[in-house]
């Protein structure tokens, strides 16, 4: 609330020349409004170039440091072709610089150093709130434990169960809102299970996550688990789209798991390694453009995306 106050007092007081009404300036995050101001005088479109151009550094440092270099390309092109990255951050610019921070933020989990990581996750929650939800995260770096054949099909089974149990998982997560965060109450749609290509593919991909854990580094298996739990997130975006949000920031970190997979695919299927390869790739590249099309033929993003255009496309650079 102070912070709050500090910000509107500081940024929009006696400022007449922004359109901005003090209720809606007081439930905009401070870190926001205060990049907002610091871009001030060079105009908008100077800060989604900054921004963008922040984006691409730490997608470019993120794919420098943990993906195999013979996968670079692999990266970048699910970077592009995977909706919820490229695309839809372009938009959300504010959960975009929190996800770019969560992956700056990450080696500090492996170092275990708290103090920092806290400190990054502060910061990303400057700019989307949300962020705060990956606090807990850090005791992935803490547990050490391996994941054999058969918890991997326990956890497994459990997804596939939070799938089937859509219509318990609606009336909980209803409650739950309404009990402890009613002003979100109002985003109440709810996803569509289509004709279950998603849920096998994700199922699938959960299985190959677990049971190819084991051969990782350390480095690479806090990433693999990380990725694990956020794959947790997408039953429940089925019961309401709002929470597809939080799957946001786990997204990234499939950029290196899947080259991971790769990588390790003569550990697990020694007799088929390049058959395994080859299948693996075209199918994550095929179901990438699949989304990548559907995504244009989409209701909510058509309009929006349907035509591209750059920040020179305005008449003014303000």
């Amino acid at each position: 609330f102070w912070t709050d106050i500090f910000f509107y007092n500081l940024i929009f007081e006696g400022n007449d020349e922004l359109p901005l009404a003090p209720s809606l300036a007081l439930t905009t995050e401070p870190g926001w409004r205060a990049l907002c101001f610091i871009f001030q005088p060079f105009g908008f479109f100077a800060m989604i170039a900054a921004l963008a151009l922040f984006n691409c550094f730490v997608y470019y440092y993120f794919i420098k440091k943990y993906v195999p270099p013979a996968y670079y390309w692999f990266a970048v092109f699910l970077y592009v072709f995977t909706p919820n990255m490229m695309l839809v951050q372009s938009s959300a610019m504010r959960q975009a610089l929190a996800i770019s921070i969560f992956l700056l933020s990450i080696q500090y989990i492996f170092k275990q150093d708290f103090l920092r990581y806290l400190l990054m996750v502060f910061l990303a929650t400057l700019f989307h709130a949300s962020a705060i939800i990956l606090l807990p995260i850090y005791l992935l770096g803490a547990l050490k434990f391996k994941i054999t054949t058969p918890i991997a099909i326990i956890v497994t089974i459990f997804l596939l169960s939070l799938f089937i149990l859509q219509n318990y998982l609606s009336t909980i997560m209803s409650q739950f809102i309404e009990a402890f965060v009613p002003q979100y109450s109002i985003y109440d749609e709810k996803g569509s299970l289509g004709y279950g290509l998603g849920i096998a593919f994700n199922i699938l991909i959960m299985y190959l996550m677990l049971i190819f854990d084991r051969y990782y580094r350390r480095e690479e298996s806090l990433i693999n688990r990380i990725s694990v739990l956020g794959t947790f997130i997408i039953p429940f975006s089925f019961v309401i789209m709002l929470i597809a949000r939080l799957r946001f920031y786990f997204d990234p970190l499939m950029l290196a798991v899947y080259p991971f997979i790769l990588m390790k695919a003569h550990k697990v299927i020694p007799e088929y390694p390049l058959l395994f390869k080859y299948v693996f790739v075209m199918v994550l590249i095929s179901y990438s453009l699949f989304l990548f099309l559907g995504f244009f033929q989409s209701d909510t993003w058509k309009e929006s995306f349907g035509t591209y255009n750059t920040i020179f496309s305005s008449p003014t650079m303000y």
